[in-house]
């Protein structure tokens, strides 16, 4: 009898478990479909060849070329520059990402009211088989979502501030901000010279860096060290993009200068006087008009001589 009861105990547990995880992937179904309505854009990321942003009287215009298996990004208005591929890809994926949290009205009599009429950001793409808008007006009252409308619908919804935040990127934000393209691995040859100093230049010998065709050998520790700031280091603001008097920032007889150089590239940068931040130092590459700041640790890693790039025994 006791038997009897345990099977039938152990009968209904299996239905409850049963009935409770069918349940319970309905409810998952549920919420991925009403997340998934919420989306604004069926947009793949990796299929956007275009995107604008405009702000105002200014327009940003951006592109994608495939060269083999790489993309580059360019930015062709208002100026032509490379664009940050990551940052980039970052702002693509939010925009692919993004989802209303209310619908507000489906036929507003007056979009003004919502800061539609004047939208503060209007953000365009084009895709393999898609394209969209997303127009980006006001603040709710509480400050906490922004009204925005999408692909020319009257309907208007809310988004996130964090979202509106995200997607609100302006040209420098989306520049290729690096100075130093070649990465350390790379780099066969290290040439700096200080202000007043002979230059210093150091070769790459298998493994090893030694000072220019001589025995002397350089700590290869420290050279990595230059070198990899050198390729992490990017601009932390644009001070001219022509700039014609370069005196002004030191950089006619610059404090120091870099040159690297690898088997078939070379690149050199020039550093200046400091900036009137004050934690910044003027900067520019040779063979470039523009002017640009750099964080002044970017230098620490420099000894005042040579001495302190040798190896030590």
């Amino acid at each position: 009898m006791r038997s009897r009861s345990l099977w039938i105990y152990l009968l209904i547990a299996l239905t409850l478990s049963a009935i409770y995880f069918k349940e319970f992937q309905s409810g998952k179904r549920r919420i991925a479909e009403k997340i998934s309505t919420m989306t604004m854009f069926e947009l793949d990321p990796s299929s956007v060849s275009f995107f604008s942003i405009d702000k105002g009287s200014t327009r940003i215009v951006v592109t994608r070329t495939n060269e083999g298996d790489s993309e580059t990004w360019f930015i062709k208005s208002p100026i032509r520059a490379k664009a940050d591929g990551l940052r980039v890809r970052k702002f693509l994926e939010k925009l692919s990402k993004l989802r209303w949290v209310r619908e507000i009205a489906k036929r507003p009599e007056d979009i003004s009211e919502f800061g539609l009429d004047k939208p503060a950001v209007v953000i365009a793409f084009t895709a393999e088989n898609i394209s969209g808008t997303l127009r980006i007006g006001s603040l709710t009252p509480l400050g906490d979502d922004v009204y925005v409308q999408r692909n020319g619908d009257q309907a208007v919804y809310t988004i996130s501030f964090a979202d509106k935040y995200d997607l609100d990127v302006d040209l420098f934000d989306l520049r290729d901000k690096r100075l130093i393209t070649i990465s350390p691995e790379n780099v066969l040859k290290l040439v700096i010279e200080r202000r007043g100093k002979s230059p210093w230049l150091l070769r790459k010998r298998g493994d090893r860096w030694f000072f220019g065709n001589g025995p002397t050998e350089a700590d290869p520790e420290r050279i990595h060290a230059i070198l990899s700031r050198l390729w992490t280091m990017r601009a932390t603001s644009i001070v001219e993009e022509k700039a014609r008097d370069l005196s002004q920032y030191g950089l006619t007889d610059p404090a120091v200068g870099i040159r690297v150089i690898s088997g078939k590239k070379e690149e050199e940068i020039l550093i200046g006087n400091v900036s009137r931040q004050g934690d910044e130092l003027y900067a520019k590459m040779v063979g470039s008009p523009m002017v640009v700041t750099i964080k002044k640790w970017i230098l620490s890693d420099i000894p005042p001589t040579e001495k302190g790039l040798r190896k030590s025994y």
